[in-house]
């Protein structure tokens, strides 16, 4: 999953270059031609790279930010202001009129745009969920407890505890956190119910 939400991000960081080479062109009055993108063809290689430098300095391949979009997308704009400051900073080092003001704003909308959408739609795509999945706990004792201790403590925005399943003479070793649905004969009734 971490190498096609890179591949994708790659894909739109490429899409977001030429589309700031053609914003880029159309303010020169320029034809986007080959010998306009001729010259700038290293911004290709130079801003997907850094683009995946600072993604993954940032964490935003964690497969845990990557499965809420709002995370996701705040990790986005995060990646894309550190992008800037990167720029800027170079730029400001580099000689007077060697490198574009406007075509890297122009990236930085663009690319912050496509990678929110490639970002939205490969939820859908993948099966990932922004929604909080529905838990049926089946069990009882210690084991059942350290499954809702987990949920509770790593994963309470991703999953929501239904209920508990368990055999007839395990129901006493429940405590009164457990909403118990029925027992494991009951349980395909249930699921269905559900």
């Amino acid at each position: 999953r971490r190498l096609l939400l890179m591949f994708g991000d790659v894909c739109a960081t490429l899409a977001a270059v030429l589309l700031s080479l053609r914003l880029w062109a159309d303010k020169a009055h320029a034809p986007l031609t080959l010998s306009f993108i001729l010259p700038h063809a290293y911004w290709f290689v130079v801003l997907p790279l850094l683009w995946l430098l600072l993604a993954n300095a940032n964490d935003y391949y964690n497969l845990r930010v990557a499965a809420r979009l709002s995370a996701s997308l705040l990790r986005l704009a995060w990646v894309t202001a550190q992008l800037l400051l990167v720029y800027l900073a170079v730029f400001f080092l580099s000689p007077r009129g060697s490198l574009p003001r406007r075509f890297i704003v122009y990236y930085a909308i663009t690319s912050l745009l496509l990678t929110g959408v490639w970002r939205g739609c490969r939820l859908f795509l993948i099966g990932w969920t922004g929604l909080r999945r529905r838990v049926l706990i089946v069990g009882a004792g210690r084991a059942a407890e350290m499954i809702w201790e987990a949920i509770k403590e790593e994963a309470l925005a991703d999953y929501e505890v239904v209920g508990c399943v368990t055999s007839a003479h395990d129901l006493a070793l429940l405590d009164e956190r457990f909403h118990v649905l029925g027992t494991g004969t009951e349980l395909p009734a249930l699921v269905a119910a559900q």
